[in-house]
């Protein structure tokens, strides 16, 4: 995504959702400053593509401490995209997006992200 530089990272999203019209992609998101990804383009921006696109989007933040990142994402991703509420009341992120966070995880950090009834998250909303 750096390639395109920071000034142009709106540019490089929107060209891999024309490249991806359908399915499944992740997009690291995380190479200039996460939270304005999440909030400004995907959630702005980009947001009416990422709708009505046929697929998923799936964010990919992965730096930081994922318990802490993980879900101020999906905090973000929840206001811009609105999320329902499962039966069991917990907050599941629309089907065009979802997280997922690779770099720092473990079964320790798997154990604490499950731990989601804090934030009231579903992990179907993380990949």
């Amino acid at each position: 995504m750096t390639m395109w530089g920071e000034k142009h990272e709106v540019d490089a999203y929107h060209r891999l959702l024309d490249l991806y019209k359908d399915g499944t992609f992740s997009c690291v998101s995380d190479s200039y400053n996460v939270w304005e990804a999440c909030e400004h383009i995907w959630g702005e921006q980009l947001r009416d593509k990422v709708i009505n696109r046929n697929g998923t989007l799936v964010v990919r933040p992965d730096s930081g401490e994922p318990t802490t990142v993980v879900a101020k994402v999906l905090d973000i991703l929840g206001s811009k995209f609105h999320y329902t509420v499962n039966d069991k009341g917990y907050r599941v992120l629309p089907s065009c997006i979802r997280v997922i966070q690779g770099d720092g995880i473990s079964s320790e950090s798997i154990g604490k992200l499950s731990g989601c009834p804090i934030k009231k998250t579903c992990l179907q909303s993380d990949g």
